[in-house]
């Protein structure tokens, strides 16, 4: 199988492709010059010295030799400078990127609002800092070889100089000259090459940032076993925020108790944490209090592959990778057969729409399954789901992309997909709600009602008032 990510790469690392791509090119090119360039000069100080011990007039040239260390000194602030600049041209390329990348994501919206100029002028700034930023970085490399050079020159024309006062036969003088240019030639390449290494360890930095970047989820040093998974699911005083402060806590002491093959709604207001509490399960993120429990033991303690594999997610908007439908189908479980992709699929409803393709199951889907409509590609996203057959299953939003006749026949292949198993069922409207036999009731991070449909209609105003608003409307 082959899966590309296409465009919408995540931002950082995808930024972070082609400064890989400097840092090869510099090491490619500059692993001989790192070899050949210190021998040559180190030679060449040795055969100066060695002649000065040995040829007449050739002390000399042991002064020649005395503006070596100068060029030090523009290395070290050119350097500096150059690596000070690289990376803001670094930084200010993948800021062109990201934009670029959200205009051809976001292609519509931008018609839609009318935001072409806007975003031309936005581009066209853009690129004018990158220049700027691109040309100093030019300046800084393209200064060090000269200015190596015009120092090699005074040192060149003193030690000419002395030996012409000093009448120094013309051999001497012709084989020392030999050698200093050996001396400074290194000396000139080594500044050019320090550029490159600059810019190189500049694009290195910002690798590291995303390399070294600290994993927020990790597994355990001793992980438990997870058995036959039965899908009880328990959350105790389960706290969790986003931000760094309580005042931030998305929710606040949640406990509640979802027995194996239950079908659980979570209902409440945008905000309220209905899809926080849902992401906690498969561990997307860790309680910042109390414990999530699966089968009694806490999904802290689990491998996050162990725990994973168990879980079947559907999101309101998933994702399709530039490849066939059928390798899109077959990431519910690779190693599926053709047949199981086939009949997951007329489970969800989508076998009739890609067997109407010329390519049928092979044809590509396009970046982020542009060939496809949005119910299309939520289809395949719920064939994925039946494909993997997990006991627990989180539909977050699932068929909001579904037209009404589109979403019976889903109501329909649902019903049979959700028996023996633990489901966790997000969504705004009620009408695909009516299978469930718990409903949990959200406000602003607390569960304030729990019960069957009819139980929590009765007593919970804020249950009652959403359901009778979407009932009317």
């Amino acid at each position: 199988m082959r899966f590309s990510s296409g465009p919408a790469a995540t931002t950082p690392f995808a930024r972070g492709i082609s400064d890989t791509q400097q840092v090869q090119q510099t090491l490619t090119t500059s692993a001989n010059d790192l070899i050949v360039l210190p021998i040559t000069f180190l030679s060449a100080l040795g055969y100066i010295t060695w002649a000065a011990c040995k040829v007449q007039g050739a002390p000399i040239f042991l002064l020649g030799l005395a503006v070596i260390p100068v060029c030090v000194l523009p290395l070290k602030v050119i350097g500096k400078n150059l690596y000070r600049r690289a990376k803001q041209a670094f930084s200010a390329g993948g800021d062109v990127s990201e934009h670029l990348r959200e205009n051809l994501s976001a292609v519509r919206e931008v018609r839609a609002f009318g935001l072409e100029q806007r975003e031309i002028t936005r581009f066209s700034e853009g690129i004018r800092h990158l220049f700027g930023m691109q040309m100093k970085v030019v300046k800084y490399s393209a200064i060090l070889s000269p200015l190596i050079e015009f120092i090699a020159v005074f040192g060149i024309a003193g030690s000419l100089l002395l030996s012409y006062r000093a009448q120094t036969p013309f051999s001497t003088v012709l084989a020392m000259i030999a050698a200093l240019y050996m001396a400074y030639d290194p000396m000139r390449k080594m500044g050019k090459l320090q550029g490159e290494i600059t810019r190189g360890s500049a694009a290195l930095d910002r690798i590291e940032q995303v390399m070294l970047e600290p994993e927020p989820i990790s597994d355990p040093s001793q992980p438990k076993t997870l058995g036959p998974v039965r899908g009880e699911i328990e959350f105790l005083d389960v706290s969790f925020a986003y931000g760094a402060t309580a005042e931030e806590s998305v929710l606040h002491k949640v406990s509640v108790r979802i027995p194996a093959g239950t079908t659980c709604a979570l209902v409440g207001p945008s905000g309220a944490g209905k899809s926080t509490f849902a992401n906690l399960v498969p561990r997307f993120y860790d309680a910042t209090s109390g414990a999530v429990l699966v089968d009694g033991i806490d999904v802290r303690d689990l491998r996050q592959a162990d725990l994973r594999a168990h879980i079947a997610v559907v999101s309101q908007d998933s994702f399709l990778f530039n490849d066939s439908i059928f390798n899109n189908l077959l990431l519910g479980r690779v190693g599926a057969t053709r047949a199981e992709v086939e009949q997951a699929a007329r489970n969800a409803s989508a076998h009739e729409f890609i067997s109407a393709f010329p390519q049928g199951y092979d044809t590509v889907v396009g970046e982020r399954g542009t060939s496809l409509s949005g119910g299309q590609r939520q289809r395949i996203a719920l064939a994925r789901a039946f494909l993997r057959n997990a006991p627990i299953l989180i539909l977050d939003e699932a068929t909001s992309a579904l037209d009404s006749e589109s979403e019976a026949a889903i109501q329909r292949a649902l019903q049979k997909l959700v028996v023996g198993k633990t489901v966790l069922m997000i969504a705004h409207r009620f009408s695909t709600l009516r299978d469930a036999n718990l409903v949990l009731v959200f406000d602003r991070g607390r569960i304030v009602a729990r019960g069957p449909h009819a139980e929590v209609y009765r007593a919970n105003p804020l249950y009652r008032g959403l359901y009778d608003q979407q009932q009317i409307g």
